[in-house]
C-alpha cells in the first residue's frame, strides 16, 4: 500500500489569514498559567531531559505534538477515511479566542475581587472553554465532523456567556455600554478587526480604566461570535458534502471489495486464456510428435 505524507491544510480556507499551507512545525501556544517563554526550534534540546527546565519540557511536548497535529495519510487512488484535522491555528476566530481568554485573566487581576466572588472563576473558565473547544473540535474533525460541529458552537455558547458578563459589570458599576453612536465605537471596532493577536492588545489594555477595557472586550467576543457562526455554517456544508466517518469507511470497503472484485475477474480472464493457450500448445506438441513418428517410418 502506497501511503505519502502531505502538509496539514484547514478544510474551512475561506476563514483563514493566509491561504499558504501551514507549517509543519508551527508556534506553540502561549502558557496561560505561567509567564514561561517559548523557545524557537534551535533552542530546543536534541534528547529527552526528564529533570530539565518545564520551559524546555512544555515546548519540546509542544513542538513534538505539532507533527501528530498536521501530518495526515493519503491512499493513493483511494477514498480517505480520515478528515482533514488541525489547523485551528490559521483561524482568525482561534487568534481572537486568545485574546478574549488572556485579557479575561487580565481584567478579573485587576477589576474583580481576588477572592469571594464565583464570577472570577466563571468568566476565567467561560474565555478557556472557548479557545479549547475550538482546539479539540479541529482535532476531533478527523475521526467525527458531528463532534467538530458541536464543540465549535460550544466554543461560541461560553463567549455568549462571557458577553454577558461584561455587560453586567458595566451595569452594576453604572458605566455605559457604547452603542453604534458613540464616538469611540468606529475606532475601537476597526481596531479589533486589525489586532488579532494578544501582541496588539497587551499594552492598550494593561492601562486602561475598566469601562474602556469592558466595551473593547463586548466588541473583541461580539465579532469572535460572527466569526463562529460564520464557522458553523462552514462545518454544516462540509457534513453535508462528505458526511460522517462512517459513510466514509463504508464507501472505502465497498470501493475495496469493487476493485478487488475487479482483480479476481482480471485473474479469471487471464486464467481462460492461458488455458486456452495451453490448449493450443498441446495440440501443436501432438502434432509434432505425429510428425517425427512419420519421420522415423520413412527412414
Amino acid at each position: 500500500m502506497d501511503w505519502e505524507w502531505e502538509m496539514g491544510v484547514c478544510p474551512f480556507p475561506k476563514y483563514l489569514k493566509t491561504s499558504q499551507n501551514i507549517p509543519t512545525l508551527p508556534s506553540p501556544i502561549p502558557n496561560l498559567s505561567q509567564n514561561i517563554p517559548i523557545l524557537s526550534h534551535s533552542h530546543l534540546p536534541s534528547q529527552s531531559y526528564p529533570k530539565c527546565h518545564s520551559t524546555f519540557f512544555l515546548n519540546s511536548l509542544l513542538r513534538c505534538g505539532c507533527g501528530v497535529w498536521y501530518n495526515r495519510r493519503i491512499m493513493n487512488g483511494q477514498i480517505k477515511i480520515l478528515h482533514a484535522s488541525g489547523g485551528y491555528h490559521k483561524l482568525i476566530a482561534y487568534d481572537k479566542s486568545d485574546v478574549i481568554c488572556q485579557a479575561t485573566n487580565l481584567f478579573c487581576r485587576r477589576f474583580m475581587p481576588k477572592f469571594g466572588d464565583r464570577t472570577v472563576d466563571q468568566m476565567i473558565q467561560a474565555a478557556r472553554s472557548c479557545k479549547q473547544n475550538i482546539v479539540e473540535g479541529s482535532e476531533a474533525a478527523g475521526t467525527n465532523l458531528e463532534t467538530q460541529l458541536k464543540l465549535t458552537n460550544v466554543a461560541r455558547a461560553s463567549l455568549g456567556e462571557l458577553l454577558q458578563d461584561y455587560i453586567d459589570y458595566l451595569k452594576f458599576h453604572k458605566l455605559p455600554r457604547w452603542d453604534v453612536k458613540h464616538p469611540r465605537t468606529p475606532k475601537l471596532r476597526q481596531f479589533a478587526k486589525e489586532n488579532s493577536k494578544w501582541e496588539g492588545w497587551e499594552k492598550v489594555l494593561a492601562s486602561c480604566d475598566d469601562e474602556v477595557f469592558c466595551n473593547s472586550m463586548i466588541t473583541v467576543i461580539s465579532q469572535t461570535m460572527h466569526l463562529l457562526k460564520k464557522l458553523i455554517a462552514a462545518q454544516e456544508e462540509d457534513f453535508r458534502e462528505n458526511g460522517g466517518i462512517r459513510e466514509r469507511m463504508t464507501a472505502a470497503r465497498i470501493g475495496r471489495r469493487q476493485s478487488q472484485n475487479e482483480e479476481i475477474e482480471k485473474l479469471k480472464s487471464e486464467n481462460v486464456a492461458l488455458r486456452a493457450e495451453n490448449s493450443e500448445l498441446k495440440a501443436e506438441n501432438d502434432r509434432l510428435r505425429a510428425a517425427v513418428r512419420e519421420l522415423e517410418k520413412l527412414g
